[in-house]
């Protein structure tokens, strides 16, 4: 976190990138980089641009795949214009001063078993039967101080394990299930498609620890700065209403999702077929975002609570 606000207190003012051309109902035509990460949560990105819903505003949109530590500064930077990022780590770098705002569409952990896209596999054979086996052992996390360790941290709480004898090492997921393979972790947290990929490795699911933390829990979304939106309202308006033209296409054709994903990751076709998905609909409920807050102050990823509703873009 500090060279993240490191980045921001060198940042320029970001602008637009690309040509101004004519575009779509009268607009400029724009092209934004958008950060992005290998998993299922970024299906209605590549589905909107299919389908022309960003070319209909008047924006081409560049997906960027990148690690996950990387988004914010780049987006801070100017680098990006826009970025995918779990709510933890948007919550608590709102709350050490970073300028940045989230749109009102992400992907929720779902309601029930069948919708939750995450999980906390146990390494096949290893002598972990229940949460509490997890006392002591070492967890893959996508990010420390992110979604993953904190909901880990609330769900296994929850089962009665003391959280503080976890160990947690962070390794991307796409390397998350191969280091369970080797025994370099005990357990690895993964979101899907990589929790489907370990599954039909042998693995063994312990935990839904995003479902288990709460029901309909808003795990990420894009997000933006302050200084952009103030910069570019227009463009940041339009890429807002592409962006909710392409989570409700995908939320209706979740066929289209499985079709996508093998094109933007390295999940084999008949992977996609079988894995869950995450919710993708509609929501007017932001309350996981204030539960988010909490538990990150309980756990130590920030000292002061901030204004969730001061995070929220408004268009």
């Amino acid at each position: 976190m500090p060279a993240i606000i490191a980045l921001a207190a060198g940042a320029l003012a970001l602008g637009a990138c690309g040509d101004d051309e004519d575009g779509g109902a009268g607009t400029s035509r724009v092209t934004v980089q958008v950060g992005v990460l290998p998993i299922a949560d970024v299906a209605p990105l590549y589905l909107g641009r299919e389908r022309g819903f960003f070319a209909d505003e008047g924006l081409e949109v560049r997906p960027r795949v990148i690690g996950g530590g990387e988004i914010v500064p780049s987006v801070v930077s100017g680098d990006l214009q826009f970025g995918w990022s779990n709510t933890t780590s948007l919550i608590v770098a709102r709350s050490k001063g970073l300028p940045l705002r989230i749109l009102r569409r992400g992907v929720r952990g779902g309601s029930r078993p069948s919708e939750s896209s995450a999980d906390i596999l146990v390494r096949k054979g290893a002598p972990i039967g229940r949460p509490q086996d997890l006392e002591g052992r070492t967890i893959s996390v996508a990010g420390l101080g992110s979604v993953s360790t904190l909901t880990a941290n609330a769900a296994l709480e929850k089962r009665g394990v003391d959280v503080s004898k976890l160990r947690f090492l962070e390794i991307p997921f796409p390397q998350a299930v191969p280091a369970l393979d080797s025994g370099r972790v005990d357990a690895a947290y993964v979101a899907e498609p990589f929790a489907t990929l370990g599954v039909r490795a042998g693995h063994r699911s312990i935990s839904r620890p995003i479902l288990e933390t709460a029901r309909d829990y808003i795990v990420a979304t894009y997000f933006t700065t302050d200084s952009y939106i103030a910069d570019n309202s227009d463009v940041v308006a339009r890429f807002d209403k592409a962006v909710n033209r392409s989570f409700d296409y995908a939320s209706a054709h979740p066929e289209e999702v499985r079709r996508v994903l093998p094109t933007y990751t390295e999940v084999p076709p008949a992977i996609a077929q079988k894995m869950r998905l995450p919710d993708f609909s509609r929501y007017t409920d932001t309350s996981t975002l204030a539960l988010t807050a909490r538990l990150a102050k309980k756990y130590g990823y920030l000292e002061k609570e901030p204004d969730i509703a001061a995070l929220l873009y408004e268009p």
